[in-house]
């Protein structure tokens, strides 16, 4: 039933999970499912209730806690322990959620995501830090991963960054784009990003 709740598209729906997610009599052993079924129904929960989850002592209740703080309104400094969890998943949604948010204490992290299972995630989140240092490791990622270069064209091309317009430049120069001149279309999964 959390999951059909989480796939409706429509507010009443959005009500009643975020009703059971939020209530008091949840039993703990349905925390996981109701909290990954609020992560795939993006809610917005309130930062009391998902920054204690970020310590859970279940990696699936810890990975949707990271997947919902930034709605949440969950401070950055509390996200940071994440990207020592004992969980690669948490690892990287905690990477993800700093990412967005514009804190380069996740370029690490996210760089070596980049190089190890790249994905248009890691490449926006990496691009919304924006620091020269984030700018090269996404210039790395398209070397070794040329399938992403739309996807990485994409997510700098709003950067207010010298680095970054150079970037964007060379690859588009290089032909980088798709095989059907769309930028943002990944061969590797078919999908325009």
């Amino acid at each position: 039933m959390l999951n059909a709740l989480a796939r409706l598209d429509c507010a009443a729906a959005r009500t009643r999970l975020s009703g059971i997610v939020l209530s008091k009599g949840l039993p703990a052993s349905l925390l996981p499912a109701a909290m990954g079924a609020a992560a795939e129904a993006a809610l917005s929960l309130p930062a009391g209730f998902v920054g204690p989850l970020l310590e859970h002592e279940d990696a699936a209740v810890r990975a949707a806690a990271f997947a919902l703080a930034p709605r949440a309104g969950v401070p950055v400094e509390l996200l940071r322990d994440g990207l020592g969890d004992p969980s690669a998943a948490v690892r990287r949604l905690a990477a993800i959620t700093m990412g967005n948010a514009g804190d380069a204490g996740a370029t690490a992290a996210l760089a070596a995501e980049l190089r190890h299972n790249p994905s248009a995630a890691a490449i926006e989140a990496l691009a919304s830090i924006g620091d020269e240092d984030a700018i090269v490791h996404l210039g790395r990622c398209v070397e070794r991963h040329p399938a992403f270069a739309g996807t990485v064209m994409d997510a700098l091309r709003d950067t207010d960054s010298p680095r970054a317009d150079r970037l964007v430049r060379r690859l588009a120069a290089q032909g980088r784009a798709s095989e059907d001149g769309r930028t943002g279309f990944c061969p590797a999964s078919g999908k325009k990003r």
